[in-house]
């Protein structure tokens, strides 16, 4: 079984990770950071070798890092709002 985790190197993602590689798993983790730093601590040193970690372009300008507040941000990502 493959399993996403969002969010892979918060506290709770490290955690499922952990989880998921002691189970024999390989998952796909995909995060905002850039700093594994909290899987490596909680999963071991090797953790981030044995799993998927999608590349992600890099941003196209400086301010894309910023997250939007408004209604069109969720209908881009595919969410229900309504447009204001």
């Amino acid at each position: 079984m493959t399993t996403l985790v969002t969010g892979a190197f918060g506290c709770i993602g490290a955690w499922v990770i952990s989880g998921l590689l002691a189970a024999g798993e390989r998952p796909v983790v995909f995060d905002l950071g850039d700093d594994p730093w909290r899987v490596r601590m909680i999963a071991g040193p090797d953790a981030i070798d044995r799993v998927v970690l999608p590349h992600r372009p890099p941003p196209s300008t400086p301010a894309s890092g910023r997250r939007s507040t408004s209604s069109r941000a969720g209908r881009r990502m595919g969410g229900s709002t309504a447009e204001t």
